[in-house]
């Protein structure tokens, strides 16, 4: 049986700590292996110190999956929103995207969501309602911080076999940077390197995890992705004939006969 739930969950800690956004971001990895382990698509956005979660999947699984975020020392105050079967997936062909405040995209994506999910929702608790409404603010206060939509992970098929760089680094307002980008960016300033060679530095424990932090500078536009410069190719040999190998006995036979039609022309038998 194929569900839809929601729940809402408090990020704890202080929005202004410098390791708040790498937590947000070791949450949102971690929910995303897992999915794609289980096949769970949907959507996580987070606003402030309010997460959102969407999903869509096996019914079984998406018990199993409320329950490991509920013991997440990561989260508190979990509150499941919406519960229900469903017979038509809206999430199974998203790709993970990263809306920042100010993206031009964040307002139609927050009224696509909601205009899908506005009758479902099991809202019981004034907290809950609060809460949400973080999420889906009026068309003048659009004032959405992170929104991460997950659904089916990039395999990096958009990088592999291309040359990749930046110009800079991405400005405090567009990414915060985590580990795995200080890692990353300062083989990427001034100078474009192919993403085999990337993945060959084992930077990171996966493919995986490099093609997410690609894809985080991706989407904020600070990746720039050009076709990987080809080796030269060798000029062509062109081919010789090899001389048939003569044997001695040949080459006697050639003379003998010579010699017979040199005398034969003199007269002489």
């Amino acid at each position: 049986m194929t569900r839809r739930i929601a729940f809402l969950a408090t990020l704890p800690g202080n929005m202004d700590d410098s390791e708040y956004a790498e937590r947000i971001y070791h949450l949102f990895d971690s929910a995303r292996i897992y999915n794609k382990e289980h096949r769970i698509h949907g959507a996580f956005l987070v606003h402030h110190n309010t997460s959102f979660q969407v999903l869509e999947g096996e019914s079984g699984e998406l018990a199993k999956y409320v329950y490991r975020m509920s013991r997440d020392p990561r989260l508190s105050s979990v509150s499941v929103i919406l519960n229900r079967e469903i017979a038509r997936p809206l999430f199974n062909r998203w790709t993970i995207k990263l809306l920042n405040e100010g993206h031009g995209d964040h307002a139609g994506f927050l009224e696509k969501l909601h205009d899908a999910l506005k009758s479902q929702w099991l809202i019981q608790q004034e907290k809950d309602k609060s809460r949400l409404a973080e999420f889906f603010p009026s068309r003048n206060q659009e004032n959405i911080h992170i929104a991460v939509p997950v659904a089916i992970a990039d395999d990096g098929t958009r990088y592999r076999k291309m040359a990749l760089s930046m110009k800079a680094w991405p400005r405090p307002t567009q990414l915060r940077l985590t580990a795995d980008l200080i890692k990353l960016c300062p083989r990427l300033i001034g100078r474009k390197i192919g993403y085999q060679r990337l993945l060959d530095m084992e930077l990171f424990s996966s493919e995986e995890k490099l093609v997410e932090q690609l894809q985080l500078l991706d989407h904020i536009h600070v990746l720039e992705i050009s076709p990987a410069q080809q080796p030269a190719s060798l000029p062509t040999l062109q081919e010789h004939t090899a001389p048939t190998p003569v044997s001695t006995g040949s080459l006697f036979s050639q003379a003998l006969r010579k010699f017979i039609h040199a005398r034969t022309d003199r007269g002489m038998h």
